[in-house]
């Protein structure tokens, strides 16, 4: 339907095209030490913050609970995070363990290679790629009337 040709130029489409391709670009870097861009994206948040709480965690990393939660559940199986309750039970909080921090040590210079590469093909870009995702992140579903 001609109605619809309108669709080839979706910037939503765009973004999660782009973002899949990426994201396959990390993971296979990172798949030689068995985690996932996702995990490894945990692993070095939790690793600049220390121990955090689950609430605090999901603000900085853009996710929901429910998706962190399903995320740090695997982290925790694989023991490179560890899940505490605070003074408050309803509270968790999460922090890096020894075995993460190992972990991140191995995958860091995989993930450094991806980066790199990326960053060399954005060029004089880059900043203005980093000031886009910046734009669109502060779009939220309340600015949009439906």
């Amino acid at each position: 339907m001609e109605k619809y040709q309108e669709f080839a130029d979706c910037n939503g489409f765009r973004i999660r095209r782009i973002g899949r391709h990426i994201s396959q670009l990390y993971d296979h870097a990172l798949a030689e030490v068995g985690i996932k861009k996702t995990q490894f994206s945990l692993l070095a948040v939790l690793s600049n913050t220390g121990a955090i709480t689950i609430q605090n965690l999901s603000k900085i990393v853009g996710a929901e609970r429910t998706t962190l939660t399903r995320n740090l559940k695997i982290l925790q199986r694989d023991h490179f995070v560890r899940s505490y309750s605070g003074d408050d039970k309803r509270e968790r909080f999460v922090e890096l363990s020894e075995k993460g921090l190992d972990i991140l040590e191995q995958a860091y210079p995989k993930w450094k290679k991806v980066q790199d590469r990326v960053n060399e093909v954005l060029g004089d870009d880059k900043e203005i790629f980093k000031e886009i995702v910046e734009k669109l992140t502060d779009i939220t579903k309340d600015d949009i009337t439906i």
